[in-house]
């Protein structure tokens, strides 16, 4: 049984904690040296760190020059995280923590934005646009088109509260599925199924990248065989828990602030979970790496951002 999806078990926290308001490495000792020469990529994390830490940039130049040859493995923030862990401050590791916080509630309370990008991302940048002849091209830019002033009227009957929130989430996702399956529709089978090959090869991409992940982790946080398959049996129950607290809301079985409450409850169940299966150090050097995702992610999220606005 593939162990992988273990690693997504910090994602999936802060997606739970995410909606609550609203809706990396191969195993290995890391180098011990401190010299290591960081690429331009790294310098430029570690200010960025520094900055938003209020910490000596020279002092996590030095924690991330322990792991520089970690730098391109898909685990190299767990080796990161271990080692803020031991050296970072409580008052440093507080700073980390708000800022985190921080970038949760703007989240939370722009979670919608997450189907607005979906729709204002650039044709070419859509995974059936490859596989489009020159003829089909026109007419995906004009499904598109028709899907992206459907979803400006609905945020504007948003914005001028015509519509309550959880309604116009349920409709966006649901306008989502739709441009999906007009998609579909749009291709031939042998471009569906050339579409569905590069999905599977996608996916097992991620596959191998997070059995990478997991093997950081289980190095990181020094875990056993045992213990990493209790984690694995606490993730599968909270996935398929979220997944299927996500369903009965676009069903309209449960509303937006059932779904807040029962996705907070299970957040702080799991946590509870956690904390019992890891030692203090373990579970601090899980919340340090959970944080570090949360703010890589969003600096990614804004590059993107403005490089599909150039492009527009």
């Amino acid at each position: 049984m593939k162990r992988y999806p273990l690693v997504l078990l910090i994602l999936a926290l802060t997606l739970v904690a995410a909606t609550t308001t609203g809706c990396e490495q191969v195993t290995g000792a890391a180098p011990e040296s401190e010299e290591e020469t960081l690429s331009e990529d790294m310098q430029s994390m570690a200010s960025m760190l520094a900055a938003d830490l209020q910490m000596s940039e020279q002092a996590v130049r030095n924690m991330m020059g322990k792991h520089a040859r970690q730098w391109k493995q898909p685990g190299f923030l767990w080796y990161l995280a271990a080692t803020m862990q031991q050296r970072m401050s409580n008052a440093e590791k507080a700073r980390l923590f708000e800022r985190t916080e921080r970038i949760r509630q703007h989240q939370r309370e722009n979670r919608w934005r997450k189907v607005a990008a979906f729709f204002r991302k650039p044709a070419p940048r859509h995974p059936a646009w490859r596989i489009l002849n020159d003829e089909q091209r026109p007419q995906f830019r004009e499904l598109l088109n028709t899907y992206r002033q459907q979803f400006s009227d609905l945020a504007e009957k948003l914005r001028k509260k015509e519509i309550a929130r959880e309604d116009f989430l349920r409709q966006a996702f649901t306008l989502r599925k739709q441009f999906r399956e007009d998609v579909s529709q749009l291709l031939t089978e042998e471009q569906r199924q050339a579409l569905e090959a590069r999905r599977q090869e996608r996916k097992e991409q991620r596959a191998a990248r997070m059995d990478s992940v997991r093997a950081a982790m289980q190095h990181a946080l020094q875990l056993t065989d045992e213990r990493m398959e209790q984690l694995e049996a606490l993730h599968k129950r909270q996935r398929e828990t979220v997944k299927a607290l996500h369903e009965r809301f676009q069903t309209g079985e449960i509303d937006l602030e059932t779904l807040r409450n029962e996705l907070k409850a299970l957040h702080e169940a799991t946590d509870q979970e956690l904390q019992s299966l890891l030692t203090p150090e373990q579970y601090e050097t899980l919340k340090i790496h959970r944080a570090l995702s949360v703010i890589m992610k969003q600096r990614m999220q804004a590059r993107r951002a403005h490089h599909g606005r150039k492009r527009r």
